[in-house]
């Protein structure tokens, strides 16, 4: 029978055996960093399926609402100046749209016949000031005797004007007693000090702005129709310090509106 051969690590075999050993977990190692760098690229992968998915929802949501200002009821149905443009909104060729037919509609609809009486016009508000045009017949009422008379009214619009308030303060000094200085009456305080602009203006200002929605530069030029030059900084910094001014209403009317159990955003 054949004896075994004694296996030594010191024998040129078990070199050989160790070295491969010690290669294959080299390999290990770098196959192990591998998967490693492969499951993040997954990871990453995943989420930018995720993100596409959602755009792709949301361009269907917006081809469906244009399919159906395009192609859904007259009333609704919204048609391009450009239809080109159109087309080329999601990146697709334009497709012609045919003009559909109009159907006739036939309502059969009833009226009232109106009766005689004529429609009552609501009297004009006794607050506004009247301007009193007086006509007297043509010719000499002498030898007359009035009886009444006939009034008739209509609204007429005077356009706004600018005045300006000049305030005078005299100044005085005692004669026997010049040392004493100049006598004068204290200047009264304005919102703006050393400003050109009374709290007329600049109420008329803000109202105009944020009520009636009219930007500055369109009311810089409604001023230069009356002969009234101001400039756009001018007009901003008054706005602003009327801001300034309003700032602890606003804070007051925000604390009343949150403390109500009903928001409603509007953008």
């Amino acid at each position: 029978m054949r004896s075994k051969a004694s296996f030594s690590p010191s024998s040129p075999a078990g070199e050989v055996l160790f070295q491969r050993l010690r290669n294959q977990e080299a390999e290990n190692k770098d196959l192990r960093k591998q998967v490693r760098r492969l499951e993040k690229k997954a990871d990453r992968l995943s989420k930018n399926n995720a993100d596409l998915a959602a755009k792709i929802s949301h361009l269907e949501d917006r081809l469906e609402q244009a399919h159906r200002l395009l192609s859904g009821k007259k009333s609704e149905r919204y048609t391009p100046a450009d239809k080109v443009q159109q087309g080329r909104l999601f990146g697709e060729e334009p497709v012609a749209v045919e003009p559909e037919e109009e159907e006739d509609e036939y309502v059969l609809v009833k009226r009232k016949r109106r009766g005689k009486n004529k429609p009552v016009r609501g009297p004009i508000p006794d607050h506004l000031p009247r301007e009193v045009i007086r006509l007297e017949p043509e010719g000499s009422t002498e030898g007359m005797k009035y009886i009444g008379e006939e009034v008739t009214e209509y609204l007429e619009y005077v356009p706004g004007f600018t005045r300006v308030v000049q305030i005078v303060r005299p100044k005085y000094v005692v004669c026997k007693e010049p040392r004493k200085g100049v006598v004068i009456a204290p200047l009264p305080k304005r919102v703006i000090p050393k400003g050109k602009a009374g709290p007329g203006l600049l109420a008329y200002l803000a109202v105009a702005k944020y009520v009636d929605h009219m930007p500055l530069y369109r009311l810089r030029k409604k001023f230069q129709r009356h002969g009234v030059k101001l400039s756009a900084a001018t007009m901003g910094d008054w706005i602003a310090k009327v801001a300034t001014y309003l700032g602890p209403l606003g804070d007051a009317l925000r604390k009343e509106v949150l403390r109500s159990g009903y928001l409603v955003s509007v953008r």
